[in-house]
């Protein structure tokens, strides 16, 4: 019976999978939106918070790990006002249809 349960909850466990946009002839946010959807990846990390992704991800029950770029993560990290903004932009402005 325990090991019944063992493997009931490990199988419970959520893929994710990082999603970079580097590379020629890269299918469309909604078209990896619903790989994703189609192949049970319930979770993204996300490289650059392009608004067209973001947008594709809305409503998709997708949970994701948003980076904040490199070039903007000295300013982020420093000033509590450039961090409010990007979370402002960034990630309130889909939720709360995002996860």
């Amino acid at each position: 019976m325990k090991r019944d349960r063992v493997r009931k909850e490990s199988s419970a466990q959520s893929i994710g999978v990082c999603y970079g946009r580097n590379g020629n002839n890269l299918p469309s946010e909604q078209q990896v939106v619903n790989l994703y959807k189609a192949n049970s990846v319930g979770r993204m990390r996300v490289y650059d918070p392009i608004p067209a992704t973001l947008q594709a991800l809305r409503g998709s029950n997708i949970e994701i790990i948003l980076d904040v770029p490199n070039p903007r993560l000295q300013s982020v990290a420093s000033d509590a006002s450039v961090a409010a903004a990007w979370i402002q932009t960034n990630v309130r402005d889909y939720s709360p249809e995002m996860k």
